[in-house]
């Protein structure tokens, strides 16, 4: 049985303050983000808020310089230096102006003509690049100026949305493709972010222990991370990584729904399960995923025809993937729809009739 935690303390993170001097400030307000770039003692360039940020705003639409595909034949330091060939030389200054790991090689033939050379090129894309449209990658460079946090320390999400649909009127097979017919980028506010505080979002899944998430980091990413959560004292780091380890083993007993029958649980136990994953997770802090775990949670009550349950969930996983990807995804638009129509719920009626229970009141008064 599942005991559930009432009303928990969220784990206590404090971001560091950054000073701003007012010519960066005045470039940032002439850019009308809600961010700078700047210099982050110790972590090189990152983006700082020049105003405080509300919780699920649309902080940047952003469209790649370029994208390129998963799979290539070839050389791919050719690939890249031919893409930014086809770039204006601000867009290719931005590029090369991003964060990378490797150094070039020297005597490079396209460096005098493109101020870059094949190694430098390749090693800016595999640190910068995003996964975007299925298939393909792309440069968004400002999107790439957020830096790591783990956790509970992050608080802001990006997403890719697939390209607006033009009228037949305008679209033509004989134009050349502009980067926004690849789609975007959309970065929201997960928490809200106080000015002056650094935006950071999450290069990976970092529901791990320190040890394992800073491996991680270093094999890959090459730094040791020091964000507010890696940066706790030792004893709270054991809390946490007990915490994180819990939130995980929770997460695979909800995959036990799936199962009917012997070695599967009833779907009353696992929304006890997601509520108690909603409350370590706030005693975390951690407060990404929120979204899924309430649209599991009224998957599983339309299964079992619980109404007033589809209704709950459903509604509370339209406010958190808003906050997330924005009110107007398609993830959040349809919990939208279920929490108004639960009999419309794909999964209505699937399992047989059951009472499985609503979000703890703790969660609901809190939004």
């Amino acid at each position: 049985m599942v005991v559930v935690e009432d009303s928990p303390t969220p784990l206590r993170l404090e971001p560091p303050r950054y000073k701003i001097s007012p010519e960066v400030l005045l470039a940032a307000n002439e850019s009308a983000t809600p961010f700078v770039v700047m210099k982050i003692p110790g972590r090189g360039m990152g983006a700082v808020a020049i105003r405080d940020i509300k919780q699920g705003e649309l902080i940047l639409r952003e469209n790649p310089l370029f994208t390129l595909p998963l799979k290539i034949d070839g050389d791919p330091e050719e690939l890249v230096l031919a893409a930014l060939s086809n770039l204006s030389s601000n867009a290719r200054s931005q590029f090369i102006n991003l964060s990378h790991h490797s150094h070039s090689k020297s005597g490079s033939n396209t460096e005098d003509e493109l101020g870059i050379d094949g190694p430098t090129a390749l090693s800016i894309l595999q640190t910068n690049a995003i996964s975007a449209s299925p298939g393909n990658l792309g440069i968004f460079p400002q999107i790439a100026r957020l830096n790591h946090g783990c956790g509970g320390a992050f608080n802001a999400v990006y997403n890719f949305r697939p390209p607006i649909a033009k009228p037949e009127a305008e679209t033509s097979t004989d134009e050349e493709q502009e980067p926004e017919d690849f789609g975007f980028m959309v970065l929201h506010a997960l928490k809200p972010i106080p000015a002056n505080t650094e935006l950071l979002t999450t290069y990976f899944t970092s529901r791990l222990p320190r040890s394992q998430r800073r491996d991680y980091l270093l094999q890959h990413y090459h730094f040791a991370c020091d964000c507010a959560l890696c940066s706790l004292p030792e004893a709270e780091i054991k809390e946490s990584d007990a915490r994180m380890e819990e939130v995980d083993e929770l997460r695979k007993r909800l995959g036990l729904w799936a199962t009917e029958g012997e070695g599967g649980i009833e779907g009353d136990d696992a929304i006890r399960v997601i509520n108690k994953y909603w409350a370590v997770s706030e005693a975390e802090a951690y407060w990404s995923e929120r979204g899924q775990m309430a649209s599991d949670a009224a998957h599983v009550a339309a299964a079992h025809s619980d109404r007033l349950a589809t209704t709950a969930w459903a509604g509370l996983a339209s406010i958190w993937y808003g906050y997330e990807l924005g009110a107007d995804s398609d993830p959040a638009q349809a919990m939208g729809y279920f929490a108004y129509n639960p009999e419309g719920h794909f999964a209505w009626g699937t399992r047989k009739e059951l009472v499985v229970g609503s979000p703890s009141p703790w969660i609901l008064a809190g939004l």
